[in-house]
């Protein structure tokens, strides 16, 4: 594998390569070492940070004799590389992207890990080492489907489409939709709803505000917290399930029978707990996606609101037939979470068995004894095991790593009955306390800093930091009013005394009190309302 990165300015470049097999790593900027690298390993796997809409660009540019700052130019103007110079498209290169999301980049990612914030090829690296999993499971999918290595820079969406032999066709039906047969008792207006308008409705179903949308179904009770018997019915692979079942796939494919071939055996891998499991669930989960991406060779609208409004219809029928037994706390599109009366589960167990039976969809059951919800998106359900959501209490990771003291008191606030003071008065580690900001241009302290992604820690005397935009000086959010900015290396690095842990205290206290509804204020930000059940 190469990892290789470029660097461009109007009158130079440059590029960092790391060779893995030779374990070999330098930096050059000249066209001719290019050249002979790319001949050396042309058959070999190219690998980096958005590589699929830069770097590859730039590499085959210098190969071309092209010169690269005018494919930079190009893409920076938000235009494809492919769109530049035909001649770029008869380069191959088997190469694969690192940057699995958009919502991060190099810089952001390597910050969260307490590492010293800059994109250098070994922070590539370590970003492609943290997520290997995901590299791993598509070049099973590749081996999988005997495709050649050149596909490794398709997306799952993109190598579904290819599986399935689809093209791209113009259609102008988007709306021809099919309701099939539900059952929706008293909810049957939502069903007439959707034959006449294709804007969301907000509805009150089963005591809960819902909204229906191309977006999915969401209704929750708002700053709910509760204790007893908590179910929570899932429904597994809703949406390929309806795409097989009700032949809602994509007309551009030309085979069909394919995609259930691959639906049925993930399931067939999934009883036998088979990992290849996961190879055939990364793929057929792309069906729906796939007729919503304008850009995908499956687009077909029509068929993408038969699988989401049907989608939305099948579960508004399930909280019709389980009403009279539960309480209803949320509905999250292909789920529902409901309190029963433990007397009552043979009713509603035989309730779902029922609505399985007649829908062809499958539910799965987790049961919880706790409750904490500030919204549908925002909650921590405790049982046997935790389920959390949202940013405030969601698991954090080497590659998602903001304010995680504050998350990490939160959690422990609500599950184990621990004062947020407690947990962050008792943290001596540095990197718990970082939070990572993102801005072209700041104002810190009167100097202005153009480095774009900055670890931030609240400081008993620090500066004020502005973000500068056009001009404008504006707030960032969550960030204190005094701040450090410490961009080296924090990993192992001990508590120092000018850290405000105050400020965290606050943050995770007014955060707490979201979840229960208590409205914040100066001087209540560090009270927080005791909870009953401890």
């Amino acid at each position: 594998m190469i990892f290789y990165k470029f660097t461009v300015q109007k009158d130079s470049w440059y590029a960092e390569i790391a060779i893995t097999q030779e374990r070999v790593d330098f930096v050059t900027s000249d066209p001719e070492e290019i050249i002979d690298l790319y001949n050396d390993y042309k058959n070999d796997l190219w690998i980096a940070f958005n590589g699929n809409n830069y770097d590859r660009f730039i590499l085959k540019s210098i190969i071309a004799g092209i010169n690269p700052y005018g494919v930079h130019e190009h893409i920076m103007k938000g235009l494809s590389g492919w769109s530049y110079s035909e001649t770029l498209n008869y380069i191959p290169l088997s190469s694969y992207d690192a940057m699995l999301s958009r919502q991060y980049s190099l810089k952001q990612l390597t910050a969260f890990q307490g590492r010293e914030v800059k994109d250098s090829i070994e922070d590539l690296m370590y970003v492609f080492a943290y997520q290997v999993n995901s590299f791993l499971t598509k070049l099973d999918l590749l081996l999988e489907f005997k495709l050649p290595l050149k596909h490794m820079d398709k997306t799952e969406t993109q190598l579904l489409a290819y599986i399935l032999r689809a093209k791209k066709l113009n259609r102008y039906d988007d709306w021809e939709i099919t309701i099939l047969n539900h059952e929706l008792g008293k909810y049957s207006h939502i069903n007439d709803w959707y034959l006449n308008d294709d804007e969301s409705l907000e509805a009150e179903v089963a005591g809960v505000p819902h909204r229906y949308g191309l977006g999915g179904l969401h209704g929750a009770r708002k700053n709910y917290i509760g204790k007893g018997f908590f179910i929570l019915a899932d429904c597994k692979s809703m949406y390929p399930t309806i795409i097989d079942k009700y032949n809602f796939l994509s007309r551009n494919v030309s085979y069909p029978k394919k995609y259930s071939q691959l639906l049925k055996k993930r399931f067939t891998l999934q009883k036998k707990k088979d990992s290849k499991e996961l190879v055939y669930k990364s793929i057929v989960n792309k069906g729906f996606g796939a007729s919503g991406d304008q850009f995908s060779l499956m687009y077909d609208m029509q068929q993408y609101h038969n699988v989401v409004i049907n989608g939305q219809l099948f579960m508004t029928d399930l909280i019709d037939k389980l009403d009279p037994y539960i309480e209803l706390i949320q509905t999250n599109t292909d789920g529902v979470l409901f309190k029963i009366d433990e007397k009552d589960f043979d009713l509603v167990d035989c309730v779902c068995a029922e609505w399985e039976e007649r829908t062809g969809l499958t539910l799965a059951f987790k049961y919880y004894d706790y409750v904490y919800q500030k919204d549908v998106n925002n909650y921590i359900f405790i049982g046997d095991k935790v389920e959390a959501a949202g940013a405030y209490v969601k698991d954090l990771n080497h590659l998602d790593n903001d304010l995680p003291i504050v998350n990490r008191a939160i959690r422990e606030y609500f599950i184990n009955g621990v004062d947020v003071s407690e947990i962050i008065n008792k943290s001596n580690s540095l990197i718990d306390f970082q939070r990572i900001i993102k801005a072209e241009t700041i104002d810190y302290g009167g100097e202005y800093l153009y480095d774009k992604v900055y670890r931030v820690f609240a400081d008993k005397y620090g500066q004020s930091i502005l973000r500068i935009n056009k001009g404008k000086k504006t707030k960032i959010g969550n960030i204190p009013d005094f701040c450090r900015i410490v961009n080296e290396d924090i990993v192992g690095q001990p508590i120092p005394g000018w850290l405000n842990k105050q400020w965290y205290i606050d943050l995770a206290n007014k955060r707490v009190n979201e979840f229960l509804g208590v409205k914040n204020t100066a001087k209540n930000d560090s009270v927080v309302e005791q909870i009953s059940f401890w």
